[in-house]
């Protein structure tokens, strides 16, 4: 398929795996692994183990398509594959399908190492897991796993009294059936009344941010109260009067449908451009967030955003796709006061208050 990634890194990746069997094979059962020299590799050992040859489908090439870069015209770059890019055609799922008939036909061969291999991994990953305590408000706040959980619980503890008992504050395993519902970016606010944060599903960049009440006497209501949507790359600043917080998004995806289904998001092969930078009051729609900075000459630039520790500024972190440089640009938000009701159309923008400290960094 026709995309853009880390070669080095996925390549080392895979080396890791290969290089690691041995160790693996080890830990399961010592026995598979009797008179391991040099002259056995852990491919040829895995190949050996599962002596199933691979008959892959035909994959058509389609002449005379080339890639085209968004906004520029075509180059002259072949690109056969460029049918693959839509994951819901007909013949892209066909593809997908007799691909994973070859790769669960190759799977299957090996049923007994891979229970063997789950059941060892199982026994060394179940324990609980602990991650550094932080106090926001009068709580303190820690995330654990207690062993086998698909994600962390985030709890919450009044004191730092031996009889203390710590409560669940959030748990991200209820928020699907599957347990593939993860937090991600996530912030409280300064006072700790507020706790926002954003759910992705399934794997997917795409965030949906809710806020939540963090003090007991306002969470006997609906426990999320605002929902934002369409957020992605994106980290979370409060402003110190604790009424809102600036956060990043990307326009809807042209390819995403109304009916789709938010499990859909993530799926789709739209460009990701023009990231922009809003400012969300808690309490009102995200339709009224105000746009606080965009940059239309620069499709591509994608923003994090932080408040200063004292509050008054804004800093707007640059970057493009991972090139090694940044820029760097701050607002003063002593006389930033966003309206009770703003509109998220662009009025009222306040990109021109920006200062910019550009700098390159290799």
């Amino acid at each position: 398929v026709h995309t853009t990634f880390h070669s080095p890194i996925l390549y080392l990746s895979v080396l890791g795996v290969v290089l690691s069997l041995p160790l693996l094979l080890t830990l399961i059962d010592p026995r598979l692994l009797p008179s391991w020299s040099s002259s056995h590799s852990s491919s040829a050992l895995l190949m050996s183990a599962t002596p199933i040859s691979l008959d892959y489908p035909p994959t058509k090439r389609v002449e005379g398509v080339f890639a085209a870069e968004s906004g520029k015209p075509a180059a002259h770059i072949p690109d056969p594959y460029q049918w693959l890019e839509d994951p819901d055609s007909p013949e892209t799922e066909a593809w997908v399908a007799a691909q994973n008939q070859v790769t669960n036909a190759y799977l299957s061969g090996g049923k007994e190492l891979h229970a063997r291999a789950r059941s060892r991994l199982e026994q060394l990953t179940d324990y609980a897991k602990y991650g550094c305590p932080f106090r926001r408000g009068d709580a303190y706040y820690f995330f654990c796993n207690q062993g086998l959980q698909n994600q962390s619980v985030l709890y919450r503890q009044r004191s730092l009294a031996p009889d203390e008992q710590p409560e669940v504050f959030l748990d991200p395993n209820l928020l699907s059936e599957d347990g593939t519902a993860a937090l991600g970016t996530r912030r409280f606010s300064e006072d700790g009344r507020w706790f926002a944060y954003g759910v992705s599903l399934s794997g997917s960049d795409w965030q949906t941010v809710y806020v939540m009440p963090a003090q007991d006497a306002e969470r006997s209501g609906p426990l999320a109260t605002d929902k934002l949507e369409w957020v992605k790359f994106s980290s979370l600043a409060w402003t110190h009067d604790h009424l809102g917080f600036f956060y990043c998004r990307y326009p809807v995806p042209a390819s995403f449908r109304d009916t789709d289904s938010a499990e859909k998001r993530g799926s789709e092969t739209d460009a990701n451009l023009h990231h922009k930078v809003y400012y969300h009051r808690v309490g009102t729609p995200q339709s009224e967030d105000l746009l606080f900075f965009e940059t239309p000459d620069h499709p591509k630039w994608m923003f994090g955003v932080e408040v200063s520790d004292d509050g008054r500024y804004l800093f707007l972190t640059v970057s493009e796709s991972t090139a090694p440089v940044n820029r760097l640009f701050y607002c003063d938000l002593v006389h930033f006061a966003p309206p009770l009701s703003s509109t998220g159309s662009g009025s009222g923008s306040a990109s021109d208050s920006v200062s910019a400290a550009s700098a390159s960094a290799s």
